[in-house]
C-alpha cells in the first residue's frame, strides 16, 4: 500500500498554500459553468490528479 505525504496529516498553511494555485484555476470561469450547468469533470480531475482526496483534517 502506497502512503501520500498528505494522507500523513500536516498544518494547515502547509496544504493551504499547496492548494490554493488549484482552487484559484479551478475558480476561473465558474459563474459561467455554473450558468450553463456544467459538470465540473474537469475541476473534480484536477483535484484527483492533486491528490486532494488524501488529505487528512490537519489537528488544531
Amino acid at each position: 500500500m502506497t502512503v501520500s505525504p498528505l494522507s500523513q496529516g500536516t498544518d494547515y498553511e502547509t496544504l493551504a498554500n499547496r492548494f490554493r494555485p488549484l482552487f484559484r484555476q479551478i475558480a476561473t470561469g465558474n459563474v459561467v459553468r455554473e450558468q450553463g450547468r456544467d459538470l465540473p469533470r474537469e475541476s473534480i480531475l484536477l483535484l484527483k490528479q492533486a491528490g486532494f482526496g488524501a488529505v487528512r483534517v490537519p489537528v488544531e
